[in-house]
């Protein structure tokens, strides 16, 4: 396997290295999806996926929540999770760019088969684009994505790196999708289309992605926690007092990316020509 060619220290120091990582894993999980399961390869390449991150997901959680417990103050030790957050971005954004490609450059008919489960998701996120009420809609679905990212994470400490791949084979292949059929329409080049939708939602989906990164960790953390420290004991009050906070704040800037989504949607009149273009 991969991490055998680095240890967890190397990735907490080299998180960029996470985005090459999200990359190779994506390509061989979709790969090998294909070629052992050919009737029904989404939801198995994000499981390929998530298995492959697991072993260096916990490695690193294990130096996060060390370090966490020996900081002192809140603060300082929230900041002691800044390189595995920036692990996990990397890692969602190795593997949300596979996906925005093949899906942009593949035929339609293999990228309907190859990402079957991803395209349903169509359906609800264009009946809602622009109807009334289109914040509370959006909200009430992403908080409920969070809080499933932190309750598995509290449970099977990195298993929510399943929701973080999903989400990222979802929207890589929804916008993929839509600057391919957006393009075809008129003529134009998928490419430049799709570097256009990724201009326009790249600030609300850095957002909501960061939110369920930190919910993540919040999750991951206590688990830890629960597992390591006496109940009760300073070290063990610690933990919960800052990935609490680390939860509240997760759910703040779940707040902002759903708002700046909302104000995407309503007022971004190229992205809302090219959802037009592609299903027209």
């Amino acid at each position: 396997m991969l991490e055998q060619l680095y240890d967890a220290r190397f990735l907490k120091e080299n998180p960029f290295y996470a985005f090459i990582l999200g990359i190779t894993y994506t390509v061989i999980a979709i790969g090998a999806s294909i070629l052992l399961f050919p009737q029904n390869p989404a939801l198995i390449s994000v499981l390929i996926i998530s298995v492959l991150f697991l072993p260096s997901l916990y490695n690193l959680s294990i130096i996060a929540a060390q370090e966490g417990a020996r900081t002192g103050g809140i603060l300082r030790a929230i900041y002691s999770h800044k390189q595995f957050i920036k692990v996990y971005f990397y890692a969602f954004f190795g593997m949300f760019i596979v996906f925005a490609f093949f899906a942009t450059i593949m035929p339609a008919l293999a990228s309907n088969i190859l990402f079957r489960e991803q395209l349903a998701v169509i359906g609800i996120t264009g009946g809602a684009a622009f109807s009334k009420g289109l914040f509370m809609g959006i909200f009430s679905n992403n908080i409920k994505v969070l809080f499933l990212c932190f309750s598995i994470s509290l449970v099977l400490g990195n298993g929510a790196i399943f929701l973080i791949a999903w989400n990222a084979s979802v929207w890589g292949t929804i916008f993929g999708m839509v600057a391919k059929l957006g393009a075809t329409a008129v003529g134009k080049d998928p490419l430049i289309y799709l570097l256009l939708i990724l201009i326009t939602v790249l600030p609300h989906v850095i957002l909501e992605i960061g939110s369920y990164i930190f919910a993540t960790i919040s999750g991951t953390e206590l688990s830890e926690g629960f597992l390591k420290e006496r109940f009760g004991s300073p070290a063990f009050r610690n933990i919960v007092t800052v990935n609490a906070i680390i939860l509240l704040f997760s759910i703040t800037v779940l707040v902002i990316g759903c708002i700046v989504e909302t104000f995407v949607l309503n007022n971004f009149e190229t992205y809302r020509i090219i959802i037009s273009q592609a299903f027209g």
